[in-house]
């Protein structure tokens, strides 16, 4: 399904602040590109759900994913972390404006799962989770889209930032070769 020229077309690519680079195939499937240099957002901002069911199968390397459990009263668990939920635009239509916040929220991660080369997993739509890797390359399958907006959590009082960098172009004055480094290496894990 993938050949060298899905990596080497110069259509663009679209830099989440995860630490990925993603690219759609169609409407309903991506090919996600992990390297942890491309990480922008860390800790509580990395945790955000879908509007949207995804499958995720793991071509190359490693991906860690965990689950997070939000609620909208105080729990007692010892770990519960406060927090900000903001609904947030859709990626394809970001203007500047990244969204609203919805109210406070409770939450605690379950613990992370380690997928590996040949491995699939799901997350339901509205779930929280938030997902990891130093270097992974992964085929993403959407469905049950959902109407509503996709959520993030940030720290109590701080605004919501929005997760895509920008388009990412190999060769951009802005890339300093990452982005051809991290499809370099993309080829070579597929080995094609």
């Amino acid at each position: 399904m993938l050949s060298s020229s899905f990596f080497d077309t110069p259509a663009p690519w679209r830099h989440h602040g995860l630490g990925l680079i993603q690219r759609e195939v169609n409407e309903t499937l991506r090919v996600h590109v992990w390297d942890i240099r491309l990480r922008r957002i860390w800790g509580l901002r990395a945790v955000h759900d879908h509007r949207f069911t995804m499958t995720s199968t793991v071509l190359a390397g490693i991906v860690v994913d965990a689950q997070w459990f939000v609620y909208s009263d105080p729990i007692p668990a010892n770990d519960a972390v406060e927090v900000d939920a903001w609904e947030i635009v859709h990626a394809k239509a970001q203007s500047g404006d990244d969204g609203r916040c919805i109210g406070r929220r409770w939450c605690y991660r379950d613990e992370p799962r380690m997928h590996q080369a040949g491995a699939t997993y799901s997350v339901d739509e509205s779930q929280f989770h938030d997902t990891s890797s130093a270097f992974a390359i992964t085929i993403v399958s959407r469905h049950n889209f959902r109407e509503a907006p996709a959520r993030i959590l940030v720290p109590v009082g701080e605004r919501a930032v929005s997760g895509i960098v920008g388009q990412a172009h190999a060769g951009d004055a802005r890339d300093d070769g990452l982005i051809e480094d991290v499809l370099q290496r993309a080829r070579r894990e597929l080995r094609l």
